[in-house]
């Protein structure tokens, strides 16, 4: 995957050497690590399964052009994915929820340099969009009747959670 960022072009940057570094550092694609997590609790009535994923993007990039300095010091990509699954028993009924969702995130420090000497142009930091995905599936069977929900949330805010479980505790009175 390709950079990604919300990094646009600064004005003052205007020669053609300087463009091609500036193009190369939204273009090249940067150094990845993933790291997989799985926890299991269980209980006499249930089971809950949690798998969290995380992968980060980075990479460094140094540019000299006379006496500019251009330092693209960090760039940062989080990717979040978490799996639950519970069941539980009633007398009568035998019901299991399970729903995933995942966000991601990414920032980035930039900073434009002169010589060291000349100190800092600019800096743009700490730039970052969120996506949330909410997909909640539930099913709960009484002989050969099944009824399977599935609700899709689109979200870009945290708020998105309470949304999230009123919208559960709603269906698993109606089903």
């Amino acid at each position: 995957m390709k950079a990604q960022h919300l990094l646009t072009k600064p004005s003052n940057i205007n020669t053609t050497s300087s463009n091609t570094a500036f193009n190369i550092i939204i273009n090249t694609t940067p150094t990845t690590t993933t790291t997989t997590t799985t926890t299991t609790t269980t209980t006499s009535s249930s089971t809950t399964t949690t798998t969290t994923t995380t992968t980060n993007y980075y990479y460094y990039y140094y540019y000299y052009y006379y006496d500019y300095y251009y330092y693209y010091y960090y760039y940062y990509y989080y990717y979040y994915y978490y799996y639950y699954y519970y069941y539980y028993f009633t007398t009568t009924y035998y019901y299991y929820y399970y729903y995933y969702y995942y966000y991601y995130y990414y920032c980035y420090y930039y900073s434009f340099y002169r010589a060291p000497d000349k100190g800092r142009i600019f800096v743009i930091t700490n730039c970052f969009q969120v996506r949330y995905v909410f997909i909640l599936k539930s099913c709960r069977t009484i002989k050969n009747y099944k009824i399977k929900l599935r609700i899709l949330f689109l979200h870009r805010f945290v708020s998105i959670f309470i949304e999230f479980f009123r919208v559960l505790k709603i269906f698993s009175v109606l089903i």
